[in-house]
């Protein structure tokens, strides 16, 4: 064995791999700015079962409330009220 290959590379401070963008959570994983904003599964289960019941009852305004509420548009919508 040559002593050059047992040589371990050099450490320096700098890190050699490309410029990471600035960190933007509060350094747990999966927490970030957009955290909570999403639908979840309960709320996508809700808007279904109101879509459903939209449909059997014939109320086309039920049924578009459990579609927004299903996809998330509905929660956007009560943030943007929020918000102004």
């Amino acid at each position: 064995m040559t002593p050059e290959s047992s040589s371990s590379p050099s450490s320096s401070s700098q890190p050699s791999g490309p410029n990471y963008p600035p960190q933007r959570h509060a350094g747990a994983v999966g927490i970030g700015p957009e955290f909570g904003t999403h639908t979840g599964f309960t709320e996508k289960l809700a808007g279904l079962k109101e879509e459903i019941k939209g449909k059997v009852l014939r109320k086309p305004e039920l049924v578009q409330h459990g579609h927004d509420r299903r996809t998330g548009e509905l929660r956007k919508k009560e943030r943007e009220q929020v918000r102004t």
